[in-house]
């Protein structure tokens, strides 16, 4: 029965920033065979007809807990002291066991006329202790060692070989030959390595066999039959060179599953796994380790390993794809919905929910990285108090929060804060302001606790030239940087026709105008627009609040127009109070 791997500690998922140094884990704190550390033995004859070059590997079962390690370490001394040169074995009974350890031939040639004085028996140290498990059962191919009839911590140097499975579940279960039954169970130390290392064990099974009185009385000889047979050589035994031990890796390992191997590239520093996060790429990768012993048993243990993207705005769990943000206005609860793909699926969003103080009289108004750390903060503003507070984020998790603008206060209530973006490529975030009755439209530029407020040049398109978009059919519904030029755009929706447009601002100049792809049905809303998907262009989010349903367009710009090339129902929301920041 071969020893089998198991896993000790099950590998924890691992989430990674993209740039950290590689993963390191050594997997013997995972993986363990309970019953050896990795010492083999090499029975080696001097017969090497007799199968597999006359070589019989043996794993030692040495491991405290379920091996053997008194039995081994008794093995290992009379290893060591060579007392196994030239060692034969001295028993067979076909069918059952081999037996060796015991004696040694040296000389038949020159004592032909007085054979004993060519036998010597192994000079034997003490009895070691019984270790007999039913965990290591007496099947076909264990090392166990011999015993006499006095008592179970009677063996010595003696071993053998089971040669059929001998055992508590063999044939001879409950019979005399149950040697997991008798004088309280042999003691199993080691077992073959692989069915080429019995080629040798049961070539010798198959000698012919003489009774030569003793303990010779089944002696496997090395000839064509036993009639009429005469020693004349060492040769005539089967008779062992040498046997020795040597320490090998108990464990082999190898990834056998990667679902996303463009993600990380895995090697192995001896029985040290090592994780390479492939440059610039995020997302989710499940790894399966396989364990393999030195008998060729296996067992796997997989693990999700999360590479984090370098922090950007709108990337609250850091996959490479921007979020949608949720606020439920009865509740002040925050959620993120996180597009794992455009599928069509209920399963293509992961939902999560922010970690943030009360949001009791804050309106939600958009995610910005306000202190330039690549992380996404929350704006908020509190249109009783006429303060502007940002939320500091950590990933997902408040740290903090900043009042902003406290020296420039828009008390006005006309004026409505819509979104916040980068227009002029500066780097910081800029507050997008709309005046409900006048269609003024203009920005502040945050800096620090203070603001520059300057309104929207609009002459370039003649939309007039005091910042007003009098127009009020028309509505600011996101911004988001559709040319990938660092640069955030404006959005707008006409809720009565349906339009979409695009506006692109160079500082507070109005530098162009494009539409966008039309919806006209008014009980849908555009709600935001973001890269959901992580490829790399703006998609558009529409929410009908009367149904629940959410849909996601992908654009593609042809010239100077966007159009929409494919469409994806993501899951309904229909509880109340939800909407989209």
């Amino acid at each position: 029965m071969p020893s089998q791997p198991i896993v000790t500690t099950a590998i924890q998922d691992v989430v990674a920033d993209n740039q950290a140094a590689d993963l390191r884990l050594n997997l013997l704190d995972h993986f363990d065979d309970p019953f050896t550390t990795g010492q083999v033995a090499q029975f080696a004859l001097y017969d090497t007809t007799l199968g597999n070059g006359g070589i019989t590997n043996v794993l030692l079962y040495d491991q405290p807990g379920e091996g053997a390690p008194l039995s081994v370490q008794n093995f290992l001394n009379y290893v060591n002291d060579g007392d196994y040169v030239d060692s034969v074995i001295h028993r067979s009974v076909p069918g059952f066991v081999i037996q060796g350890g015991s004696f040694v031939i040296d000389g038949i040639a020159d004592n032909l006329d007085n054979l004993p004085n060519a036998v010597s028996s192994v000079v034997t140290d003490a009895p070691v202790q019984n270790e007999f498990s039913s965990a290591r059962s007496n099947t076909r191919g264990t090392l166990t060692y011999a015993k006499t009839d006095e008592g179970p911590n009677t063996a010595t140097s003696g071993w053998f070989f089971n040669l059929a499975d001998n055992g508590a579940n063999g044939p001879f279960a409950g019979q005399l030959r149950d040697l997991d039954q008798q004088n309280g169970g042999f003691t199993v130390f080691g077992e073959v390595l692989s069915s080429a290392d019995l080629i040798p064990i049961d070539a010798i099974a198959a000698l012919p066999i003489i009774n030569s009185g003793g303990a010779f009385e089944d002696l496997p000889i090395v000839a064509q039959t036993a009639t009429g047979f005469q020693f004349s050589s060492d040769d005539d035994f089967a008779r062992y060179q040498s046997i020795t031990v040597s320490q090998q890796d108990e464990l082999s390992f190898e990834i056998v599953g990667n679902t996303n191997p463009g993600l990380v590239t895995p090697s192995f520093n001896g029985t040290e796994l090592v994780l390479d996060y492939v440059n610039g790429q995020a997302g989710t990768t499940n790894l399966t380790v396989r364990a393999t012993n030195l008998q060729g048993q296996t067992i796997d243990d997989s693990f999700s390993l999360t590479v984090l993207a370098d922090p950007s705005p709108g990337d609250l769990n850091r996959d490479g794809r921007q979020d949608l943000l949720w606020v439920n206005e009865g509740t002040g609860a925050l959620a993120y919905w996180s597009i794992l793909e455009l599928n069509n699926t209920a399963d293509s969003v992961q939902r999560d929910f922010l970690s943030v103080s009360s949001l009791d009289d804050l309106e939600v108004i958009e995610l910005l990285d306000y202190d330039q750390d690549g992380d996404s903060d929350i704006l908020t503003r509190n249109y009783a108090t006429s303060e502007n507070r940002v939320l500091i984020l950590d990933g997902t998790q408040q740290v903090g929060e900043v009042l902003v603008g406290e020296n420039f206060k828009i008390q006005n209530q006309d004026w409505r804060l819509q979104a916040a973006g980068n227009f002029d490529q500066d780097g910081e975030s800029e507050m997008l302001w709309r005046n409900a009755v006048t269609g003024g439209f203009g920005f502040w530029d945050l800096m620090g606790e203070t603001a520059q407020s300057s309104f929207i040049d609009l002459t370039v398109l003649g939309l007039g030239s005091q910042g007003a978009l009098t127009n009020l059919d028309w509505q600011i519904k996101a911004v988001a940087d559709f040319d990938n030029d660092g640069k955030d755009e404006v959005v707008w929706r006409n809720e009565v026709t349906g339009q979409n447009a695009l506006w692109t601002l160079n500082g507070d100049v109005l530098e162009s105008s494009v539409f966008l792809p039309e919806l006209g049905a008014t009980a849908w809303d555009l709600v935001d627009a973001a890269d959901y998907d992580g490829d790399g262009t703006v998609d558009l989010a529409w929410r009908n609040a009367m149904t629940g349903q959410n849909v996601a367009w992908k654009l593609e710009r042809q010239g100077d127009e966007f159009v929409q090339v494919d469409g994806f129902f993501l899951p309904e929301l229909s509880a109340a109070g939800w909407r989209v920041v």
